[in-house]
């Protein structure tokens, strides 16, 4: 075989192989699929849900607090200086982060030592999701639905609502965005990626 052909087949391999990993441009109006799914990775606030690891989660928002749960490898939780918000990172296989939900106040079944272990002055509540980044805590349903189109599942936990937006752009395991209301308020959107 010449070498310019080894060369191409060569490439072609590399290609294929890196085919889901080649970014993408920016977003220039709001990427909905006709099944209303989006075309958005699961990434908020520096956290890239199926990809990022519990060792960057750390660097880039500290130690948080801890705790090992049921049904994932474990969870990692912040609150930012106010303690206002509070961040959940959900890890999977590997430690990679499956979810992160970010939600309105401090649950008030947090000890107070533990509220001091979760602050990270890296937490930005004010940093948005969505297309440009356009959607943040306290927005209408109508702000989410202009910026992402509809949801592809509605359904109802407890009193509040759950959007869920998949990501059309996942290669294997299904990624998403979801946006949680209580009286047509968001109150927590979260980042996801199923594990396998």
């Amino acid at each position: 075989m010449h070498l310019s052909t080894r060369l191409l087949i060569a490439l072609l391999s590399f290609a294929s192989a890196t085919a889901c990993a080649t970014p993408m441009a920016a977003p220039t109006r709001t990427p909905i699929a006709n099944d209303h799914s989006i075309c958005l990775p699961p990434y908020w606030g520096g956290l890239l849900a199926g990809s990022s690891t519990d060792s960057e989660v750390t660097r880039l928002l500290g130690k948080g607090h801890f705790e090992e749960q049921h049904g994932v490898v474990g969870a990692r939780y912040f609150t930012d200086l106010s303690k206002s918000t509070t961040l959940k990172v959900e890890y999977g296989t590997d430690l990679l982060v499956a979810s992160a939900e970010l939600r309105e106040g401090l649950d008030a079944s947090i000890s107070p030592e533990i509220a001091d272990e979760m602050v990270s002055q890296w937490l930005r509540p004010a940093n948005g999701l969505g297309v440009w980044s356009g959607i943040r805590l306290g927005d209408s349903q109508s702000a989410v639905r202009t910026n992402l189109g509809e949801p592809s599942e509605i359904r109802q936990e407890g009193n509040e609502t759950v959007w869920s937006y998949e990501s059309a752009c996942a290669c294997e395991l299904a990624t998403g965005l979801s946006f949680s209301f209580r009286a047509d308020r968001l109150v927590a959107f979260s980042i996801w990626a199923l594990m396998g």
